[in-house]
């Protein structure tokens, strides 16, 4: 349903001079042009030639503009889809990407799954979410929601088992685990960090 919700805005997202689809606000345009340069040349100049060229300025190091050519290529597997329909779409793929690993992190963290439905549904509708997560916000909110909350699921998964081993002895197999569950969370910050530097600062 939320889903469906976020795609109601397709028909609209069509250019009327080109008939190529186009983002619904104005920094998603950057993050397009930066798929775009991905896909012409292979990977990244070293400088942004239309930002301010005396000043040389790089292009960003988040990694939405190459998740976005990640899934044009998959989907080009199964299909022909241009690049500027995967960019519009690819806040939805992310929303139902976050929605699932938020349903987990709230059973994880209430172990009730009514509960988690609920704040799930809430979450699908909740006004801020739904407009920042709809095809043609295709902006670095999206991305950096599932990657926060995947960080928080692995961090609670950890909390929760070494709270259980805390009653019983600990041994190598127990190690490794939270060895596992410490790269786990590591890695997913990263990942949180370089997908939308503005959440990981609350991580």
């Amino acid at each position: 349903m939320g889903s469906s919700i976020r795609v109601q805005n397709l028909p609209i997202l069509k250019d009327s001079t080109t008939g190529k689809y186009i983002p619904i606000a104005l920094d998603p345009f950057y993050w397009l042009r930066t798929a775009q340069t991905i896909i012409e040349k292979g990977n990244l100049p070293e400088f942004d030639s239309m930002r301010y060229i005396p000043l040389k300025i790089r292009f960003s190091e988040e990694i939405l503009p190459q998740a976005i050519v990640l899934i044009y290529k998959v989907g080009n597997l199964f299909g022909s889809y241009s690049i500027n329909f995967i960019d519009v779409i690819s806040p939805v793929i992310f929303f139902i990407l976050g929605l699932i690993i938020f349903f987990f992190l709230i059973q994880t963290l209430t172990n009730s799954k009514s509960i988690a439905l609920l704040s799930s549904a809430f979450l699908a509708i909740l006004p801020a979410y739904l407009y920042r997560t709809m095809a043609g916000f295709a902006d670095h909110d999206a991305i950096g929601m599932f990657a926060f909350f995947s960080a928080l699921f692995v961090y609670s998964l950890g909390l929760k088992f070494l709270d259980k081993q805390k009653e019983q002895d600990r041994h190598k197999k127990n190690l490794i685990k939270v060895v596992l569950f410490g790269l786990g969370t590591g890695f997913l910050t990263l990942f949180t960090i370089v997908s939308w530097g503005g959440v990981a600062s609350f991580i």
